[in-house]
């Protein structure tokens, strides 16, 4: 039986996709503050 309550991890040597935590709310204030998170291209 599989278990979704474990967090994973993928990752290779360009790019690291993670579960978002507490410890990320600082880096994503920051980086919607500056405005530029939200401008369409």
């Amino acid at each position: 039986m599989n278990s979704f309550s474990e967090a994973v991890t993928l990752s290779n040597e360009f790019v690291r996709l993670e579960q978002l935590s507490v410890e990320h709310a600082a880096d994503l204030a920051e980086a919607a503050g500056e405005g530029e998170l939200w401008r369409k291209a």
